[in-house]
């Protein structure tokens, strides 16, 4: 079929027409006419978990009812956090005969231990546990009840008494208690006391070794004991060091005899005779008159003579006082209490004081007032009292503490024996510190034989030797 040319236009005109009609007017580009992509739904999220129930911890500060009930341990002790222990928390326990609580403060139903009945309390006076314990009819043993303290830690020897006292008993409690001690040597008894109301047991060792004490106390509410450490006991009292051996490289523990023991105290020599010199020897000095507490040279007379020799008018000093004395041969004057360091009681006080102990030793060693009585011979004053830590027996002494020649024998160390003799007959001899025949003399005793010689020797000789003497404080 032919179409005329106008015809064909006019079927052109009318299919453009009908295209911009069905794209709603809009003219789009060949991609932009394809159909719309539908987008993919995001994925549902997980469901949640439900929360865990929480699950309260247990408080620990609460023992809860029933906990122990009917458990077969024998004994418990209790955390000191626990604050509360509540109805049946340790009943119907047959087993139980020991609970340990350190708390004071402290919450306790009145069931808690009932059907428990062979249960004790161990704890504090007057604390929670305690005041319930008394209520309900249980039995308690007390940390606090009582200590005991021993007044011989280092220092024991055959012979001097070991002292054991219960202290802090207990406290608070007006109740009346009774005591048992029983003394232990090497772990094996060796004495049992009757019950007594004492709070202090002595008792005085007869052979070396460790003593021990065990104190049991009983009273209306408790019934307890403690025991004591060891106290090492040695066979004789060793106390302070001096040279003995004659080898200075050191110096040697000095041994006492015990002589009497009374209030707490010692009355001690030493074993030995441990160093040898003269009474009172300023040498150039003729009459070297002297007492224990002090010389007397002026007392007796204010003139005297240069030396050892007899009598000379050409030696003969005079003008003596108190203050003016010669201190040295033919020289300088001074007070006569410039004199004390040639005394035997200077050596005992100061030289061998302070040489021969510790502090702690001395702490021990006790001043002690000496009366110095007269010889009872020759009735020779013995001169003022003194006060002394050590010093040398006096006859009277000599006869209460030592009454037999054997008891007063004793031998020089070896460096006593040793030093040379420079005035005097040579022998054993130990120095009194009461006067002899004169106020020139003084009373000694024989070593070797024991025999106290009344009349003396020239304080100014050095063939006799020192035999320290003291009082000492039990203990230590």
């Amino acid at each position: 079929m032919k179409f005329s040319k106008c015809t064909a236009v006019c079927l052109f005109c009318m299919l453009l027409v009908f295209t911009l009609l069905s794209g709603c007017g809009t003219a789009k580009s060949a991609p932009d006419m394809l159909p719309e992509a539908t987008p993919e739904a995001p994925p549902a999220p997980a469901p949640e978990a439900p929360p865990e129930p929480e699950i309260p911890e247990p408080d620990e500060t609460v023992i809860a009812k029933d906990t122990y009930n009917g458990s077969d341990f024998a004994e418990y002790t209790l955390d000191e956090i626990v604050k509360t222990i509540e109805e049946g928390a340790f009943a119907n326990c047959k087993n139980l005969t020991d609970f340990y609580c350190t708390t004071t403060e402290l919450t306790i139903h009145e069931g808690a231990f009932t059907g428990s009945e062979n249960v004790v309390f161990h704890c504090y006076l007057n604390s929670a546990i305690d005041l319930f314990a008394r209520e309900q009819g249980f039995a308690c043993i007390y940390y606090d009840a009582f200590s005991v303290q021993c007044d011989t830690v280092n220092n024991g020897c055959v012979g001097l008494p070991i002292t054991w006292t219960a202290v802090d008993v207990m406290p608070g409690q007006e109740i009346e208690s009774e005591f048992v001690y029983t003394v232990f040597l090497n772990d094996e008894a060796v004495f049992t006391s009757e019950p007594t109301s004492e709070q202090s047991f002595s008792y005085t060792p007869t052979e070396g070794g460790a003593y021990s004490a065990t104190v049991q106390m009983s009273n209306e509410l408790t019934e307890d004991s403690r025991t004591c450490e060891a106290v090492p006991v040695a066979e004789q009292l060793i106390m302070g060091h001096y040279e003995q051996d004659d080898d200075p490289t050191a110096t040697e523990p000095i041994a006492w005899k015990i002589l009497t023991v009374e209030d707490g105290k010692a009355f001690v020599v030493s074993q030995d005779i441990l160093d040898k010199g003269s009474y009172f020897n300023p040498e150039w000095i003729k009459y070297k008159y002297t007492y224990w507490n002090n010389s007397c040279i002026v007392a007796i007379r204010d003139f005297n003579y240069w030396g050892s020799m007899p009598e000379d008018p050409s030696r003969l000093m005079t003008g003596l006082t108190e203050d003016s004395v010669p201190l040295e041969w033919f020289g300088e004057r001074g007070p006569e209490t410039d004199l004390f360091y040639l005394h035997a009681r200077f050596w005992c006080n100061d030289t061998f004081y302070n040489g021969a102990f510790s502090d702690e030793e001395k702490e021990r060693i006790l001043l002690t007032t000496n009366v110095n009585h007269e010889n009872h011979v020759y009735a020779i004053d013995g001169g003022p009292d003194s006060e002394d830590y050590v010093f040398f027996l006096s006859h009277d002494e000599l006869d209460a503490y030592l009454p037999t020649n054997e008891d007063r024998m004793a031998n020089y160390s070896t460096y006593a024996e040793n030093i040379p003799l420079e005035y005097g007959t040579p022998g054993l001899y130990y120095w009194l510190r009461t006067p002899g025949r004169g106020r020139y003399n003084a009373m000694y005793v024989h070593g070797g034989a024991g025999v106290a010689d009344t009349y003396g020797c020239d304080v100014g000789h050095n063939n006799v030797g020192y035999r320290p003497a003291m009082w000492i404080s039990v203990g230590g």
